[in-house]
């Protein structure tokens, strides 16, 4: 039998497939799976369950608008995720694996930007803007003085906020301080100690809203609201991630002295408690926006684009990195990051494509292990006849 060819309206058979985070225990890995509706003329995302050892998948929301960012509660019996409620702000859910409706967790009065679970399961950490003060006609006033923000801003960005509310219910309460604000959309970044104790979070001086030129990774204690840059008078730094054993700190900088955001980033670890920091990357010619620690806190995973195809490298903390080995396979750019997450045991979850398939998910057992492909969401287009590919490779005068 001939193969369809691939059409126009092949475009909505194609599953994106993003999101993957793996259970405690390792056995699942839950990703956000995508699909176009054209009738109503929007995405529709759905969370789904997928067994590591046998590929089965179950899916977990039906129906929910906006469904993002799935994170596994530390004892791995609930999943947490970002949703639309009813009165149509984004708010975080809690849906127990076990079976059962989903419990809406926030009650922000704006759209809560990013979350994270406290390591003892009792609290939701997140980053959300408080409630508009302005009323009347200068509620509608969208001037804003143009500095450094982003170049499609058409009204002054969100005043964000870190916040903590229990899980079982009660007030939120917020955090940081007032003269410190978070910086939300693609370069944020968000993330609570192993201990709990504090949470790490990139922002700016409430003076700066918005201005990229002065965001900063900023250690914010959890009970005393102490609050301190990392890194001194580090700027641009966009991407923090503190290692499993609490001790060190990951983030991306650029390779010249001005930070520039788009020339070369490396990936630089410091002391989680001092603000000394040294380049891990630099022996890889390549960007790197952001990474994962591996469990044991001795290195992290790192993607970028390669020429012509994206890998994945291991770069321990002192030495040289290691390039994976994938075969055809192109582990999936999220502008710049790549699209993983690293189990407890090392295990590895990541989006993938190849030249003749869409987005699936793929597993490793470990860095050196062979990949293992997982989903076949896409399976009906990766039968479809398709144009081949090949890499063109050339040398510059330089």
């Amino acid at each position: 039998v001939e193969a369809d060819e691939f059409t126009l309206e092949s475009l909505g058979e194609i599953s994106g497939v993003s999101s993957p985070q793996i259970s405690p225990d390792g056995d699942s890995v839950v990703i956000v799976v995508t699909r176009p509706d054209y009738e109503a003329n929007e995405f529709k995302n759905r969370l789904v369950l997928v067994s590591v050892a046998s590929g089965q998948t179950r899916d977990l929301t039906v129906d929910r608008s906006a469904v993002r960012l799935p994170r596994w509660s530390p004892d791995g019996d609930h999943l947490a995720f970002i949703a639309q409620a009813a009165e149509g702000k984004s708010q975080v859910f809690a849906l127990p694996i076990s079976g059962g409706e989903a419990r809406m967790i926030t009650s922000s009065p704006t759209s809560v930007a990013s979350f994270e679970w406290s390591p003892n399961g009792k609290e939701v950490l997140y980053v959300a803007a408080g409630e508009a003060e302005s009323k009347g006609q200068e509620h509608h006033n969208r001037s804003f003085k143009v500095t450094h923000h982003d170049y499609l801003a058409t009204q002054a960005p969100p005043s964000l906020d870190v916040w903590r509310v229990p899980v079982i219910g009660g007030d939120a309460v917020r955090i940081n301080r007032d003269d410190v604000r978070v910086l939300g959309g693609q370069f944020s970044s968000f993330r609570v100690s192993p201990d709990g104790s504090a949470v790490v979070f990139t922002g700016f001086s409430a003076d700066h809203l918005g201005d990229f030129t002065e965001s900063q990774l900023f250690v914010l204690d959890i009970e005393t609201g102490e609050q301190r840059p990392f890194g001194g008078s580090l700027r641009k730094i966009f991407w923090g991630a503190i290692s499993p054993d609490g001790r060190n700190l990951a983030y991306s900088h650029a390779e010249d002295e001005n930070n520039s955001l788009y020339r070369t980033r490396h990936i630089a670890v410091g002391g989680f408690g001092t603000e000394g920091a040294r380049t891990i990357s630099q022996g890889i010619d390549r960007s790197f926006w952001r990474g994962s620690w591996m469990p044991d806190s001795k290195g992290m995973l790192i993607g970028a684009s390669d020429g012509s195809r994206s890998s994945l490298w291991y770069q321990p903390i002192t030495g040289n990195a290691t390039k994976l080995e994938l075969g055809n396979l192109e582990p999936l750019l999220t502008f710049g990051p790549v699209d993983l997450d690293v189990g407890n045991g090392g295990e590895i979850a990541f989006i993938a494509t190849t030249s003749q398939r869409p987005t699936e998910l793929y597993w490793l057992d470990a860095i050196d292990g062979q990949p293992r492909q997982l989903t076949d969401f896409n399976a009906g287009v990766a039968a479809m006849k398709l144009g081949s590919s090949e890499p063109i490779v050339w040398e510059t005068h330089d």
